[in-house]
């Protein structure tokens, strides 16, 4: 699935295109009428789960933090690190991924416009990674592994 030109997906922003344009780039691409209607709804869909994971990894973080029962049971534990670090990778692989989608998505806008843009390396480089959908989805795997596994350890933690 590639992604329309403009468009930083992982990110939830759309840099200098409206959303009447994205979709009609999506449109366009595509060819047919539903081709906007489903691209609408991916974006809104990708915003969402991006905002829910990086929100539930720093909501988990911060909940140890002001909750002096639950921080001190998982120092007891001993658990307290790997469950720290499950947390912030799985944030991180989140913001790795808006990063490279902002950039990607930062070349093929400004080569819409431009053919002489489009002739340059960093251009060819992340227009061709932007096509890469796989990587959206490995980094999303990601975060729900590591997510899961955080809550299994709390889990064993304060039912053990």
């Amino acid at each position: 699935m590639r992604r329309p030109a403009g468009v930083a997906t992982a990110a939830g922003f759309v840099y200098s295109v409206g959303r009447e344009r994205e979709s009609s780039m999506a449109g366009k691409q595509k060819g047919n009428r539903a081709a906007p209607a489903y691209f609408d709804s991916y974006a809104e869909y990708n915003r969402i789960l991006r905002s829910w994971f990086v929100a539930f990894g720093a909501g988990g973080l911060a909940l140890f933090l002001i909750e002096d029962s639950l921080r001190n049971a998982l120092i007891a534990s001993g658990e307290a690190t790997p469950v720290a670090l499950l947390f912030l990778t799985g944030a991180a692989a989140q913001v790795l991924v808006a990063f490279l989608n902002k950039y990607a998505n930062w070349y093929c806008y400004s080569g819409e416009d431009d053919p002489e843009f489009r002739e340059g390396r960093l251009y060819g480089f992340w227009s061709a990674l932007a096509s890469q959908f796989w990587i959206d989805i490995i980094l999303d795997l990601t975060t729900v592994a590591c997510f899961m596994a955080a809550i299994w350890h709390l889990f064993r933690v304060f039912t053990g």
